[in-house]
């Protein structure tokens, strides 16, 4: 089984939306009120957004990958260059728990 990386497509939205989602609520719950993470939930991985942010990639923001195992999507990593252009900037990186060991999380960053 090899873990592949490829540039996220709008089709792989839903899913990104998703792995995000639970990733917030599960990262953030014991640090900020839950109406808080919805907000920033709402804000930021809606399914319009993150459908753009697939079909985009521009001097800032480079779009998201995905890395998938058996055609299944188990994260995701979104950035770009970041202002002044002064190196990449990763704005965010989120895996499904239950399918990724650590390391693997690794393969979308090289």
């Amino acid at each position: 089984m090899t873990i592949t990386t490829r540039f996220a497509t709008p089709a792989d939205a839903a899913t990104i939306c998703a792995i995000c989602s639970a990733a917030w609520r599960v990262t953030y719950k014991d640090l900020n009120p839950p109406g808080y993470i919805e907000q920033v939930i709402a804000d930021f991985y809606n399914l319009d957004r993150v459908t753009k942010e697939c079909s985009t990639s521009d001097q800032h923001w480079h779009g998201y990958m995905v890395a998938e195992l058996d055609g299944h999507i188990l994260g995701a990593i979104g950035g770009g260059v970041s202002e002044g252009n002064f190196g990449i900037s990763m704005s965010s990186m989120f895996t499904q728990s239950t399918r990724v060991r650590d390391w693997d999380v690794l393969s979308l960053i090289f």
